[in-house]
């Protein structure tokens, strides 16, 4: 706090911290949360001893779940409250459903808002909900579904059951979502400091609240992206061929010697819904000057074109999946110095690619080593009838649900956790991405899941903390991976620090660096 008041990244503020360890200070009530008079008792005094700003607008709370049912109780008496999900024992992942509903129930019916600010570790209670003696995993009953849950109540659903227009924003309570990484005494500092910016009304840090902007990404030393198109063998690619060539563009980095004996690794880049040769012309800056600034290492980057496929081989849009399988990759590895194996392969998409790179991860470990998913339009269980996995045609047109069941990722996972390799991913959303509740003809019961927070929720958990194989999970069954939530949507902000902090994860992880070969 000093530092960060001196250097002016904070505004100045008292701090007080209220030790409740001892039972004669501390009395719980029912529904587990400090009894109003203990609480009420720290504010008298407080304002009384110090020169504070007086009144609701002057208090914010920072701390556990107990912070969060004071606030939603007692709305009268609190601005803002900040629920910090880093250190401390479990919860218990069902304590939104146990202590919530009544509290929020009683919340809404009063005019007062609270502003929240929910962060929390993606590895948060890591072995909380872990199944034993051959038990499914439920994710839901997870301690971080339950932050990201509340989350959603608060902001992301009809709380208030208001009318609204199709595709307009639901009126809600303010409150923001932030997942970082680890599990540490720093996490708990950044996470800390990053609450009290909140509550205090000062910015957050760059890579809680990013935004892009081209200036940022200038290089003396560009690399050279150049157009390609190639003949689909029909004979490989069986019935499903409806296109002839794929065309696709490939990222050479400054330097480049197609005669040289250096060994590059190779990105493959899926664009989402109606791609085009222009998809990922703001990233190629970016990869030049993290290249530059040896954040990253050389590398080759590839950007096939499929429209709005989710990268499935589908009668609409052609074997699209097959063609990069089989045609693209090994054309690839023959024409241009690559690292020709799975370390040398990975795979970033966002929203419709991030589906299909997670699929490919999943049923092709053995060809690519690690992947990012920015935005990824994954769904666990049914598609919702708003979106592209229904109206776009890449599962049939018109939509066979069969057909989504069988290439929808739970599947692919069966089979990638029957094999031995592993692949990182690293995953990113931001806290205000896709929201389905928007659509006001898709609010059947429980339409909260098919939001991205959610489902993106779900995906990360049941990577890192499902059993795999049928043994107890542990540590050496668990897919690696990596999880955060940002501020922002779905959009290029989200996407171009999520390819940033992606890339560094794979290559941390999983990729090789270039190599000269012998």
């Amino acid at each position: 706090m000093n530092s960060a008041i001196s250097s002016e990244i904070l505004k100045p503020a008292i701090v007080v911290t209220v030790d409740l360890s001892d039972p004669d200070l501390a009395s719980i009530n029912s529904l587990g949360f400090y009894e109003a008079s203990v609480v009420q008792d720290v504010f008298d005094y407080v304002e009384l001893a110090f020169n504070t700003k007086t009144g609701r607008e002057g208090r914010s709370l920072v701390g556990g779940k107990e912070v969060v049912g004071y606030a939603l109780e007692n709305p009268q008496k609190i601005y803002s409250t900040a629920l910090l999900r880093v250190t401390g024992p479990c919860y218990g992942g069902d304590w939104i459903r146990r202590d919530m509903a009544e509290v929020v129930s009683g919340y809404i019916k009063q005019p007062l808002r609270v502003r929240f600010y929910l962060i929390s570790e993606d590895d948060s209670c890591q072995n909380n909900n872990s199944p034993s003696n051959g038990k499914e995993y439920s994710f839901e009953k997870s301690e971080l579904f339950s932050i990201v849950r509340l989350y959603q109540i608060l902001h992301r659903e009809n709380l208030f059951n208001s009318s609204f227009e199709k595709g307009t924003k639901v009126s809600a309570n303010p409150a923001q979502l932030r997942i970082i990484g680890g599990s540490s005494k720093m996490s708990f500092i950044q996470a800390f400091m990053e609450a009290a910016k909140y509550n205090l009304g000062d910015k957050e840090s760059q890579n809680l609240n990013p935004s892009y902007k081209p200036s940022d990404y200038y290089t003396e030393e560009p690399g050279t992206v150049v157009a390609k198109r190639y003949k689909i063998s029909k004979e490989r690619m069986g019935s499903k061929v409806k296109a002839d060539s794929l065309s696709y563009k490939v990222y050479l980095p400054y330097g480049y010697d197609p005669k040289g004996s250096t060994k590059y690794p190779v990105l493959y880049l899926l664009h989402g819904s109606g791609g085009d040769q222009g998809s990922w012309n703001a990233f190629w800056p970016i990869l030049d000057t993290l290249i530059e600034e040896k954040t990253i290492p050389k590398l080759i980057a590839v950007a096939p074109v499929t429209g709005n496929s989710y990268w499935v081989d589908s009668y609409k849009y052609g074997a699209v999946e097959s063609s990069l399988i089989q045609n693209l990759v090994p054309r690839i590895d023959n024409n241009y110095n690559t690292i020709n194996n799975r370390d040398g392969r990975g795979l970033i998409g966002f929203s419709m690619g991030g589906y299909g790179a997670l699929r490919f991860s999943l049923l092709y470990p053995d060809l690519f080593g690690a992947a990012s998913l920015l935005s990824p339009a994954v769904q666990y269980d049914e598609a919702p009838e708003t979106s592209g996995a229904v109206q776009r045609g890449s599962f049939g047109e018109p939509y066979d649900p069969r057909e989504w069941e069988a290439k929808n990722y739970p599947v692919a996972l069966e089979s990638y956790r029957k094999q031995s390799y592993r692949v990182p991913i690293f995953i990113i959303i931001g806290d205000d991405d896709w929201n389905h509740v928007n659509e006001k003809e898709d609010l059947p019961d429980g339409a909260y899941r098919y939001n991205m927070e959610f489902q993106a929720t779900a995906l990360y958990l049941l990577l890192t903390r499902s059993m795999l194989n049928n043994r107890a999970s542990s540590s050496d069954d668990r897919s690696p991976s990596e999880f955060r939530v940002v501020n922002g949507g779905h959009d290029i902000n989200v996407w171009a620090t999520g390819f940033e902090r992606g890339i560094i994860y794979m290559f941390s992880n999983a990729m090789s660096a270039p190599y000269v070969s012998r």
